[in-house]
């Protein structure tokens, strides 16, 4: 039981660094398309930055998360010596 509540919190996770990551790549895209406007709204660039750092940071955090989450590998050694 404890095995299927595991990889169903590993998938949240995964599933949430997704869209932490989606939301980067669409804000950085974003952003890009700001700045070529020829008058550029500054407060909507800032806002969109943050949002971008904001997601960011949640990705970090996410990751982290994920390592924690993950059963450790065991190594048995060299196939070699068998």
């Amino acid at each position: 039981m404890e095995i299927i509540q595991q990889s169903t919190d590993i998938r949240d996770i995964g599933q949430r660094l997704h869209t932490a990551e989606t939301t980067i790549g669409v804000g950085r895209r974003a952003l890009h398309d700001l700045l070529r406007q020829v008058p550029v709204d500054e407060q909507l660039v800032e806002s969109t930055r943050q949002a971008i750092t904001d997601a960011r940071l949640q990705r970090n955090a996410l990751r982290h998360e994920l390592e924690q989450a993950r059963p450790p590998l065991r190594y048995a050694g060299s196939s070699w010596l068998r």
